[in-house]
């Protein structure tokens, strides 16, 4: 994200809140304060050179805490007020007359996400047009998710989408239904892509507007999709866990693809002649219908699933063969992960880092 810079005048004093976005868990946000001869920085203070000049720093703002530099103590509770503000205000936005207002669901002061097969790279912040969707949504939820959970009124979409990519999320959908891709304009300013099947059955494409409103877009200007897959990463492990993958448990059991009547003829995907970026590697599957599906959808006659007994044995001979292992290669980012064997143990690469085969099943991190 592009760092934002927020001026604040206090007491005659010029200082600025910079919000850094997402760093490990959580949102970090800075305060500088400008240099000048009226009130010189203690001998100690840190000094930070900014485009706009020297500045001192005075507190800083991550994993939910204020922290203030012992010098300017006495500014510890305005300072805590105008965290609170600004990420209240950066996520509903300020009222404005004329806004369409949106709705989202909390749990525990944090919106619901979905895993959007448009959106694979990360969680999708679920959106809603209407307050009585978003309450159906919510007592839908009754039950699975804890008590504390809320619907919340969102004043300014474009603002809480720009909350949202700073706190990790990859992308939203609006309605239960359409995907919204955060992009970048020429200028490298937020912009929201919108795709839509209208009444026709027709795909469209919209563009979030100031109002909260979608004008259509046909191409007329350059957009770049703005996918920050660390930041990402770090919100899923966060939201969703530190696990090897979603829905990992010891000894799940794994499944691959055979030719029927040759057990030991696992299949390997192999890259196109052309492509001299893409390696081989071979397809598993946690559960059987999803090995059956992959097959299907690619075309692969004659193949069907096969319970791996020995992993690291796999492993081992795909890495002889110059293959990998990809455990669900066509789906979400957090379901999914790369396997190879590596100094005598399986090595295991996803969303949530590298870790290693362990005994009884398990994955130790690395």
């Amino acid at each position: 994200m592009r760092e934002r810079k927020v001026r604040i005048l206090h007491e005659g004093q010029e200082y600025f809140l910079l919000d850094r976005g997402r760093d490990g868990h959580g949102r970090t946000i800075a305060f500088l304060r400008r240099l000048d001869d009226t009130k010189p920085p203690p001998d100690e203070a840190r000094r930070v050179l900014t485009d706009l000049g020297e500045y001192e720093w005075i507190a800083s703002y991550a994993d939910g805490a204020l922290n203030v530099e012992p010098a300017h103590a006495a500014l510890a509770p305005a300072l805590q007020s105008i965290v609170t503000r600004y990420l209240d205000e950066s996520r509903h936005g300020r009222p404005r007359d004329g806004a369409t207002p949106y709705w989202y669901v909390a749990v525990r002061g944090e919106p619901v996400f979905e895993l959007s097969k448009a959106l694979p790279h990360g969680l999708a912040v679920m959106i809603w047009s209407d307050a009585a969707k978003a309450e159906a949504a919510a007592t839908a939820r009754k039950g699975i998710e804890t008590s504390e959970l809320s619907v919340e009124r969102i004043h300014d979409l474009g603002s809480f989408l720009v909350a949202c990519r700073n706190d990790g999320f990859a992308g939203a959908t609006l309605d239960d239904r359409d995907p919204v891709f955060f992009c970048l304009d020429e200028n490298e300013e937020p912009r929201h892509l919108r795709l839509a099947v209208d009444d026709k059955g027709k795909l469209t494409q919209r563009l979030l507007a100031a109002d909260g409103s979608w004008d259509a877009w046909d191409g007329d200007e350059d957009l770049n999709p703005e996918v920050d897959v660390e930041s990402a990463d770090e919100h899923m492990v966060a939201r969703v866990g530190d696990v090897p993958w979603l829905g990992f448990f010891e000894h799940t059991p794994l499944y691959a693809l055979a030719r029927k009547g040759a057990q030991s003829a696992i299949h390997v995907e192999h890259p196109e002649a052309d492509d001299d970026t893409a390696t081989a590697f071979c397809p598993i599957f946690q559960e059987v219908e999803l090995a059956e599906d992959y097959a299907r959808e690619h075309g692969r006659r004659g193949l069907e699933p096969l319970r791996i007994e020995d992993l690291g044995a796999l492993a081992s001979d795909m890495s002889r063969r110059g293959a990998t292992l990809r455990l669900h290669p066509d789906s979400h980012r957090a379901r999914s992960a790369t396997l190879w064997w590596s100094d005598g143990a399986i090595v295991l690469d996803s969303f949530s880092g590298l870790w290693k085969s362990a005994e009884h099943g398990a994955f130790e991190k690395t």
